[in-house]
């Protein structure tokens, strides 16, 4: 490869993003190698307080950091409402001869994405991947102890 130099590289979304990604006041945070989990949960946190949806998205090796994110996001807001949305798309890498009479290459390539729409008020029940906080729906159980008094 010493004989070729990198072009910028294309992305090309093969599915289109659904339209429930078009809330407004929708937050998008993107999850990239430099950004630190801890400051993207803060973002996450900080914005959900207020009562605006946020969307978190990681690309590629990235799709990790944003699940683990989501989950802990999760667990500090008990009454989250989600709607997870896995796909990928294809990147083209084309990198062009420094010799004349060399070929240029082209490499394609298929990344996954992952978007987490989070949102503290209900979102469509039919939409796939929707997912209901764990006491949605429930009527609360009281708890009582042996001696009769509740918890």
């Amino acid at each position: 490869m010493q004989y070729y130099e990198v072009e910028p590289t294309l992305s090309h979304s093969i599915d289109p993003e659904p339209e429930y990604f078009d809330l407004p006041n929708l937050t998008r945070i993107q999850v990239t190698q430099g950004k630190q989990v801890r400051n993207l949960i803060h973002m996450a946190m900080r914005h959900l307080k207020i009562g605006k949806p946020i969307c978190i998205e990681g690309l590629g090796r990235e799709t990790s950091k944003a699940i683990t994110c989501a989950e802990i996001v999760k667990k500090n807001h008990k009454k989250l409402f989600q709607i997870t949305n896995v796909s990928h798309t294809t990147t083209i890498e084309t990198f062009a001869p420094l010799l004349k009479e060399m070929d240029p290459i082209e490499v394609r390539r298929s990344v996954p994405v992952i978007k987490i729409l989070m949102s503290l008020t209900a979102l469509d029940e039919g939409i796939p991947g929707y997912q209901a906080h764990r006491n949605y729906g429930q009527k609360s159980k009281k708890l009582i102890n042996e001696s009769g008094i509740e918890l």
